[in-house]
């Protein structure tokens, strides 16, 4: 367990070494644009059948993209009360 911790640690310190560095700055920007997303596939699946999320933001709301960037507000999907599999769908053009 100590050493996964160690191994974990050193990685985390050449990561953030090389990004302080100016190396492999490219890897932190997206290249998603909003019109990207298309707002007619966001759905969610649960109970076996997908249905529509509805919100104000659509995906821009969990993806970042070159011009939005997350919420820090939860979006909930699946709702349901039976146990099971849910999966939150977005779809690219």
């Amino acid at each position: 367990m100590l050493m996964h911790r160690l191994a974990l640690a050193f990685v985390i310190g050449i990561l953030v070494s090389n990004v302080h560095a100016g190396f492999g700055k490219e890897w932190l920007f997206t290249n998603v644009k909003p019109t990207d997303i298309d707002p007619a596939s966001f759905a969610q699946w649960a109970d076996g059948f997908e249905t529509p999320v509805v919100n104000k933001d659509g995906a821009a709301q969990v993806l970042w993209t070159t011009k939005t960037k997350p919420s820090h507000a939860a979006l909930s999907y699946g709702e349901s009360k039976n146990p099971g599999v849910r999966h939150l769908r977005i779809g690219f053009n």
